[in-house]
């Protein structure tokens, strides 16, 4: 039976080899190509967090460093990700659709279509 690793299972991992490996946190943030402050945190809290509903588990996911540092991104900055019952949705606050664009292309592989623009009124 195949273990499923989580996108922070893959980080932490690989932040503990280069750890291992004599790498500073600064280097590690250079190679994985996510900032200081999220390695610390992933340091800071190792206890990986566990599911609840281990059934319907999708395909192993690999991302790329710049991938999980997008997702990272969005998670810290104005955006989030939950479950749907359909796969994963990303939302995100952003005035700048190239920009949210930008972010479809480099995650094109596990996203099914492109970003919508749904436009508030403002009274």
């Amino acid at each position: 039976m195949d273990k499923k690793i989580t996108i922070k299972t893959q980080i932490r991992l690989q932040i503990s080899y280069h750890i291992k490996n004599g790498k500073t946190i600064s280097d590690i943030s250079n190679i994985l190509s996510l900032p200081e402050n999220c390695i610390r945190w992933l340091l800071d809290n190792p206890k990986p967090q566990t599911r609840r509903n281990k059934t319907n588990l999708q395909k192993d996911i690999i991302f790329s460093p710049e991938q999980i540092g997008i997702l990272i991104g969005v998670i810290l900055g104005d955006g989030h990700i939950k479950k749907t019952s359909k796969g994963w949705n990303i939302t995100m606050e952003q005035k700048d659709y190239d920009y949210v664009y930008h972010l479809y292309l480099k995650l094109q592989n596990f996203i099914n279509h492109p970003p919508r623009l749904n436009i508030r009124r403002v009274n």
